[in-house]
């Protein structure tokens, strides 16, 4: 299901589902770095459990 949202139009979705996100959701983050938003992307620059070499 959170790979569904990853591909929700709203820009707002994805920037949650990056807050709410697990160390453990690798594949999630991978795919989130290419979002096209750019607040998606910075949201995951910040966000903690975001594997450092993202």
């Amino acid at each position: 299901m959170r790979h569904r949202l990853a591909t929700h139009p709203d820009p707002g979705v994805r920037t949650a589902l990056v807050v709410s996100a697990t160390p453990d959701e690798r594949g999630l983050f991978e795919r989130l770095t290419a979002d096209p938003a750019p607040r998606v992307r910075k949201q995951l620059a910040q966000c903690d459990h975001t594997p450092a070499e993202l």
